[in-house]
């Protein structure tokens, strides 16, 4: 079953204790599409960022998508004080209750780091690093409850590469860096023969952040904690799956 965001499901409970148990999640479908920002720095000599103008064209394109929201069932377990936990499948994901809202988030982080270097004197190290965050909001009104999940990512990439080397030494004469992706311009990439940056290491990097919301409702079912066991994977998919 497609999850548009996991944490949509923490959609639930205001008041610690009376609301604990489980719930039907509905999440609406992100209709917006993501909001994005990408940031490049480099010191490539020739190649650059591309240009933000506009691009003259004869042809519009438009799209509107409206769609049925994605359902399934959570169940919240009651924790000290303020504390509550949300389980969707075999997913825990922390929360806390303050007066009548309950907010819920869990960030995920990963930071990958690799190097190479040759007795020769080449050079290179590439740095991946990618944060996520899940937050939900939800307000209790009447014993439904309402709100939005929102979905954040950063990203920040960076390498640095020898801008020059003896390709019958090292092995290969292309670099590493992956400037193509990300820079325009007929030095986008790095040559071992040839000077492509202001200094002796070529330097690239990247940072994109990303963020997408949707809104959620959630409605308590009359069930015991035992019949979660046979709803954690009953829910509806969002929209109309088309076969072609």
């Amino acid at each position: 079953m497609v999850r548009f965001m996991v944490p949509a499901s923490l959609v639930l409970s205001g008041c610690s204790s009376a609301f604990a148990g489980i719930w039907w999640v509905e999440q609406a479908v992100v209709t917006t599409g993501e909001d994005c920002t990408l940031t490049i720095s480099d010191n490539f000599t020739e190649g650059q960022p591309p240009d933000d103008g506009t691009v003259t064209t004869d042809w519009t394109f438009s799209q509107t998508l409206d769609a049925s929201p994605t359902g399934f069932f959570i169940e919240v377990l009651d924790g000290r004080g303020n504390q509550a936990f949300v389980v969707v499948n075999d997913e825990v994901y922390p929360a806390t209750i303050d007066g009548g809202t309950l907010t819920a988030t869990w960030t995920d982080f990963l930071d990958d780091l690799s190097s190479d270097s040759h007795v020769s004197g080449y050079t290179y190290e590439a740095n991946i690093s990618i944060t996520t965050t899940n937050t939900v909001t939800l307000t209790i009104d009447g014993g439904v409850g309402s709100g939005s999940a929102a979905y954040d990512e950063h990203v920040d990439s960076t390498w640095s590469e020898t801008d020059e080397w003896d390709a019958g030494t090292v092995g290969f004469g292309g670099g590493q860096t992956p400037a193509f992706l990300y820079l325009e311009g007929v030095g986008v990439s790095n040559d071992s023969a040839t000077e492509d940056c202001t200094s002796a290491n070529c330097t690239l990097e990247v940072a994109s952040d990303c963020s997408l919301s949707a809104a959620v409702t959630a409605h308590p079912v009359v069930a015991g904690d035992e019949a979660y066991e046979g709803l954690e994977d009953a829910g509806q998919d969002p929209g109309i799956l088309l076969a072609y």
